[in-house]
């Protein structure tokens, strides 16, 4: 299974419930998951997976999973490319990654937050920092932003870029 197929795999599978059955109103797929030992997520993704299923969640157009992360189609500036997730190719990781985004943030992909003179506050991944300036891709903005480090006043560490509770926008999916 290549690693394109193996995260898409993943995708579709957590989002059916462990009885085969979608999580009712009163409960979100992501409180009934976050119940349950990640290792028990990951062998029901090993039986019940389906990568087609599951490229039909990752490129649907409401769940935005193709605004941040390609699957090995090009770059993106938002999130990694989830065909290149090599050692960390694991279900236990991507499951993880899926309920608990900000848990474990790779280097490259790390939000911040920075307060610059004006007042203004921006909030991006620092893509990239040299003795005067910093590169910091900002949601929305096509180009990266470069920010005079001079300009900024305060900087400290954001939650990921990918909001928690996605998983709850799906529905079962059979």
């Amino acid at each position: 299974m290549t690693l394109r197929n193996f995260f898409l795999t993943v995708l579709v599978s957590i989002v059916i419930g462990f009885d085969g059955s979608s999580c009712s109103a009163q409960k979100t797929i992501e409180s009934k998951l976050s119940r349950r030992p990640i290792s028990e997520v990951a062998r029901h993704v090993r039986v019940l997976g389906d990568s087609s299923r599951g490229a039909m969640i990752f490129y649907r157009q409401g769940l935005s999973c193709i605004q941040c992360h390609t699957a090995g189609e090009g770059a993106k500036s938002l999130g990694p490319d989830l065909a290149e997730l090599r050692e960390r190719a694991t279900y236990e990781h991507v499951i993880e990654s899926i309920l608990q985004p900000s848990k474990q943030v790779r280097d490259g992909f790390k939000s911040e937050k920075l307060l610059l003179e004006s007042g203004r506050v921006v909030v991006g991944i620092v893509r990239k920092e040299a003795d005067v300036e910093l590169v910091v891709f900002v949601p929305g903005e096509e180009k990266p932003r470069t920010i005079l480090l001079d300009e900024i006043e305060a900087r400290v560490p954001a939650s990921s870029m990918m909001p928690a509770g996605l998983i709850n926008q799906l529905k079962d999916e059979t």
